[in-house]
């Protein structure tokens, strides 16, 4: 008779080198996570490349440009404005750049409208005009952010035979705000935002 010893395959190690074998591959493996997956995900640090090459570098940040912190206040508006026929008007507001507007405005006529905006220049002076909406509707409404500092706001018209009731209401991080007419005693007016 023949007797054949078979090893035990027991997965725990029985020496204690064994056990600190063990460990110090655990401990390695334990660094290799938080130095190559770790701090690439949560603090942006990639020492070893591998947080670009496993596509977790910088999971953690705060979403660029979700939240953007402004200096100036917020502010809401609502403005009202009666056009005989043929008659303009235009109203704006001071805002810096990436400053955020939400805006509204309904007619109970079809008016000519134009979105725009004109940047501060050096001395004080205003450059050129930029259009960013514009055509013949009775309403508009939306979110607008200022590509720039300067002005920013509507011209309407009134190309009916009819008085058109024009109502804008707005709300964001907006300075003072500018109406100018044609025939309008107000030209020029500044009128601080609500």
């Amino acid at each position: 008779m023949t007797t054949s010893s078979t090893p035990d395959k027991s997965p725990l190690p029985r020496t204690r080198r064994q056990v600190l074998r063990s460990t110090f591959f655990a401990f390695l493996l334990g660094l290799f996570v938080v130095v190559g997956v770790i701090l690439p995900a949560e603090f942006s640090l990639d020492p070893m490349g591998t947080g670009r090459i496993l596509g977790v570098l910088g999971l953690a940040e705060d979403g660029s440009g979700v939240v953007v912190l402004e200096t100036t206040v917020h502010k809401t508006d609502r403005v009202r404005f009666e056009l005989a026929p043929f008659e303009s008007v235009e109203y704006s507001y001071a805002m810096d750049v990436g400053g955020v507007l939400i805006y509204s405005w309904r007619a109970d006529n079809e008016l000519v409208f134009n979105l725009h905006s004109t940047p501060n220049l050096p001395g004080g002076n205003q450059g050129p005009a930029e259009s960013f909406s514009n055509g013949r509707a009775d309403s508009e409404q939306g979110t607008y952010t200022a590509p720039f500092t300067g002005r920013h706001g509507w011209f309407w018209e009134n190309r009916t035979d009819q008085t058109v009731l024009l109502e804008l209401a707005t709300s964001g991080f907006i300075g003072e705000s500018l109406r100018s007419a044609v025939g309008d005693q107000q030209i020029g007016v500044p009128r601080p935002a609500l």
